[in-house]
């Protein structure tokens, strides 16, 4: 739910009519954040999947190859990367960051797919998360 926070009241020479135009292009910038949100998260869950996929079938190309060829997955950031037009690098973020929160933060992992956090947030809370050394840390902060 979307709270209205303005610096605008009526004795501030604000007509009601403005008031109510301004609430509800917030609630409209707020739907947005939430859609855009939850489809970051969908493209990080694709992308999660896209990245097994394409590892489970390396190792089973990897079984009839030749010895020295590639690992099975080593690759897919790069390939994503062409997808997705990003960098490689940010592409591995995504797909690792991915992976660490659906596992040991699932309640954060589910806030974003629901669009309650995006994508900045997500990766600040992932950046702190990877600091814990204690497992029931881990657990308080999924909580919350």
């Amino acid at each position: 739910m979307f709270y209205f926070v303005s610096g605008a009241c009526k004795h501030e020479g604000v007509r009601e009519e403005e008031s109510e135009d301004i609430r509800a292009v917030s609630n409209e910038v707020a739907t947005a954040r939430r859609e855009a949100a939850m489809a970051s998260a969908k493209l990080a869950e694709i992308s999660m999947k896209y990245a097994d996929v394409r590892a489970s079938f390396d190792r089973q190309d990897a079984s009839v190859a030749r010895p020295g060829r590639a690992k099975p997955g080593e690759f897919v950031a790069d390939e994503l990367s062409l997808m997705l037009r990003e960098q490689p690098y940010a592409v591995r973020c995504l797909i690792a960051r991915s992976r660490r929160l659906s596992v040991d933060m699932p309640t954060v992992w589910q806030s974003y797919r629901d669009g309650d956090l995006d994508t900045e947030q997500v990766r600040v809370i992932d950046r702190v998360a990877r600091r814990v050394s204690e497992p029931h840390t881990l657990s308080a902060i999924d909580e919350q």
